[in-house]
C-alpha cells in the first residue's frame, strides 16, 4: 500500500495501480524482482 500527503497535509491512501496490458504487467513484475534484489544486497552490505 502506498501513502501520499492529502490536500489537508494528512496521510491518504493511494489507489491501486491499474496495469492495462501484458507489457505493463511484465514491467511491474520485473520491478518487484529488482527491488527484492536491491533489498537483499543492502541486507548483505553489497552495494
Amino acid at each position: 500500500m502506498l501513502i501520499r500527503m492529502g490536500d489537508d497535509d494528512n496521510p491518504a491512501k493511494v489507489p491501486p495501480l491499474i496495469l492495462d496490458n501484458e507489457a505493463e504487467q511484465i514491467e511491474w513484475e520485473n520491478g518487484k524482482k529488482r527491488k527484492e534484489l536491491r533489498m537483499m544486497r543492502k541486507k548483505r552490505g553489497i552495494l
